[in-house]
């Protein structure tokens, strides 16, 4: 069984081989013309000839048509990447999520026990400074008799 890679990998090696069987001659052309081909367009023809020619894979593919599987192929595996990759996201997320609720600290419960202690000191320290001035009126309604 072939991984992805490797059948994007053998496909284009076949396109390699396939434009060397089709057009053989590809890598003696030069880009240059001669006096007796100058002008025509014997190169472009060829190319294009090579492009439909079912060359590929047994003579059932064209360069042309192995270039677009090609490209699928790599659509296909760029779509199951992003796909495992947004599940990975999603387990990552719940596998925090569940680590956070066994840790045992929820930020919101943690601060409204904050907010009733601070209520409660603050009723603690109204209450001291309140008792402070009755004891103070008490000795001052005892020191003055």
């Amino acid at each position: 069984m072939r991984t992805r890679s490797g059948s994007i990998a053998s496909t284009a090696a076949m396109l390699r081989s396939g434009i060397a069987r089709a057009w053989p001659a590809a890598s003696t052309r030069s880009a240059g013309s001669t006096a007796a081909d100058s002008g025509d367009n014997s190169n472009l023809l060829a190319l294009v000839n090579t492009l439909g020619a079912a060359s590929l894979a047994g003579g059932t593919t064209s360069l042309g048509g192995a270039a677009n599987n090609m490209v699928a192929r790599i659509g296909v595996v760029t779509q199951q990447a992003q796909a495992s990759a947004a599940a990975q996201q999603s387990v990552n997320q719940d596998a925090s999520t569940a680590r956070s609720n066994l840790s045992g600290v929820n930020l919101d419960a943690e601060a409204a026990k904050m907010l009733q202690f601070q209520h409660a000191y603050a009723a603690m320290a109204q209450m001291i400074q309140t008792s402070g001035q009755m004891f103070n009126s008490l000795i001052a309604a005892l020191g003055n008799r």
